[in-house]
Parts: structure tokens; sequence; C-alpha cells
């Protein structure tokens, strides 16, 4: 660590357990007054490399969306203006990547069972009412709901530099793997940007060179869960 009257700079590196990956090193950085929060820029590095998720989802929090398991390396850096985030960069690669998607607590809306037309005779009414109940299964309240689907992918990289401009977030993508078995889908470059309006809505637009639905469908379960 080193550290002036004005300025901060801390570098290290660390041999990681085997269970864990190989090595990580890391640097951060401040220009101004640490007194000043509001008025400091920062900046930070972070290379970890020959990484095993299995080994980072046992020691992690069990609250944290972490993969299951995965093999890769990744390199992310950024900078922040007083408490904002202004930029950041990544660079990821990994294959046999798995994770466990989040359960929503609001169920998804379903259809209403389908019931045959009735006759008009009473006694086959009853018969009829009588079979459909004998083979509707029981329902109880506290039963266990399934657990979530497993997402996977094969190969999973990218590249990423995320901007901020004012109110507007800018991000470009390049060299984007994410192939799932029998799938595969590379992209050159996939761009976005997105602002938060007046209601807290978010505005959003995005564009890519190629897409496979199939493959993005299945990351929508980390989407925020609303009520509305």
């Amino acid at each position: 660590m080193q550290r002036t009257r004005d300025k901060l700079r801390i570098d290290g590196d660390a041999s990681l357990p085997t269970a864990l990956g190989g090595r990580l090193e890391f640097t951060a950085k401040a220009n101004g007054e640490l007194e000043k929060v509001d008025d400091l820029k920062t900046s930070f590095s972070l290379h970890g490399g020959k990484l095993d998720l299995a080994g980072w989802a046992d020691v992690l929090p069990d609250e944290w969306l972490a993969p299951e398991t995965g093999q890769g390396s990744i390199k992310i850096s950024g900078g922040s203006e007083g408490k904002n985030l202004s930029d950041i960069s990544a660079e990821m690669h990994f294959v046999d990547l798995t994770a466990a998607p989040p359960a929503w607590s609001i169920p998804l809306p379903a259809a209403e069972p389908l019931h045959p037309p009735q006759d008009s005779d009473d006694d086959n009414d009853d018969h009829q009412q009588d079979a459909l109940t004998d083979d509707q299964p029981t329902q109880h309240d506290d039963a266990i709901p399934p657990a979530p689907q497993v997402v996977s992918y094969q190969r999973f990289g990218l590249r990423l530099h995320a901007q901020r401009h004012g109110e507007e977030w800018r991000v470009d993508v390049s060299e984007l793997e994410l192939s799932r078995k029998d799938s595969p889908w590379r992209a050159r470059k996939v761009a976005a940007r997105w602002r938060r309006n007046e209601s807290g809505l978010i505005n959003l637009h995005a564009e890519a060179d190629r897409v496979q639905l199939q493959n993005i469908w299945p990351l929508l379960a980390y989407a925020r869960e609303t009520p509305k």
C-alpha cells in the first residue's frame, strides 16, 4: 500500500487454495482527499485465473446468486467519481457453467381447468362429477414447490464495457458466446443503453447482430421480481 496526502494505491495478489482455482491479482487507486468522498476519483482492477466456481459456491453466502460449477478466468476493472460508479469493463471466459436460478415467490399465471360439457341427465351429471373428483389429484396448501431448473452453458465468454453518461448507461459487448448443448450462440456485437424515467421505469434500447432466444430465456429468471 502506498499513500500520500491526496493519493492512495493498493496492490495485492494471492495464490488460491486448490478448490478455488489458481491466482487473484488486484489493484485499487484513489485520487483526492479521502475525507471528501464526493470529490474522490477511484479505480480498481481484478484478475482471476484458472478459477473453479464449484469451490467458490461452497464458501460464498447461500443468498448470493453464484454459479454452482464452471472453470475459467475473469478480468474486471472500473472507476467511480464520488459515490457513483462511472464505468466498468470486463472480460471473462468459462466452460461447463451451471447455476440454479432463484425461485420466484409470486406464482406464474395458470389456465383454469377445462371441464367437459354437462349432460342434462342428473344421474349422468353426478356420475361425471364423481369421476372428475376422483381423477383430480389432492391439493395441499403446504405442498413443496418443484426445484428450479438448473441453467447450464457449455461455453460462456464476453468482452464488456459500460459507461455512464449523465443519467444514461451505455453498454457494448463484443465476442459474446453463450452456448448450450446443441445450441451454440456467438455474437460479434451487442449494444444497449438505458435510463430511468421520472416514473421510476427503465427505458431500454438494445440491439445485437445475432440472437439465439432459447439461450437467453433461462436468464430471465434472474430478472427483478415485482408484484405488478
